[in-house]
C-alpha cells in the first residue's frame, strides 16, 4: 500500500499566509477605494459627456474643480438627501429651477449679478452664475443659514426690493 507524503502545515501556513492575507488586503482595498472612485470617475465621463454641446454648462467650475466635478460634489452634497437618485436627474431639475421656472418660482437677481430661483412650494433654492451655469441646488433650512424662514432667507440673497414680497 502507497503512502500519501503528508504536508508540513508549518511551511504552508508561513507561505501562503502572508500571501493570503495581501489578497485579502487587496481586495478590501478595491472595495472600499477603488470600486467608488471607478464608478465616480466613470459617472463623471457620462454626466460631461451628456452635456457636451448644450447651450448652458453643466455647472460652475472652480478653481481645483472642473464643472462636472463640481456638479457631482453638489449632488453628492445636496442631491442625495433631496431624493435625487442619480446626479444627472439632480443636475436636470437644477436646470429646470433655473431655466424653464414653474409658475410659483420667484426669481431674483444677487448683488453679484448671478440669479437665485427660489420655489416655496417644493422647497428648492438655486443660483447661476451669468453663463447659465447653476452655482448651487439645495433645500434651504433656517437652522443652517439662521433666518426667521426661508422666504427670509431668499429675500436677503437677492437685491431689494425682494421679489417675493412683489408675488404675494
Amino acid at each position: 500500500m502507497m503512502r500519501l507524503p503528508t504536508l508540513n502545515w508549518r511551511i504552508m501556513d508561513r507561505v501562503l499566509g502572508p500571501a493570503l492575507v495581501g489578497l485579502i488586503f487587496m481586495f478590501i482595498i478595491w472595495l472600499g477605494v477603488l470600486q467608488p472612485y471607478m464608478a465616480r470617475e466613470g459617472t463623471l465621463r457620462a454626466l460631461e459627456t451628456e452635456w457636451q454641446g448644450k447651450e448652458t454648462p453643466i455647472w460652475t467650475s472652480t478653481a481645483d474643480m472642473s464643472a462636472g466635478q463640481n456638479a457631482l460634489r453638489h449632488f453628492e452634497k445636496h442631491g442625495i438627501g433631496m431624493g435625487y437618485k442619480t446626479a444627472g436627474d439632480y443636475i436636470a431639475a437644477a436646470h429646470t429651477l433655473l431655466h424653464d421656472p414653474a409658475h410659483d418660482t420667484v426669481c431674483g437677481t444677487q448683488r453679484d449679478g448671478d440669479t437665485v430661483c427660489y420655489n416655496k412650494r417644493l422647497n428648492r433654492l438655486a443660483v447661476m452664475n451669468k453663463t447659465g451655469a447653476p452655482r448651487t441646488f439645495f433645500v434651504p433650512d433656517p437652522a443652517i443659514h439662521q433666518k426667521a424662514s426661508n422666504d427670509a432667507y431668499f429675500c436677503d440673497q437677492v437685491s431689494a426690493p425682494c421679489p417675493l414680497n412683489e408675488a404675494q
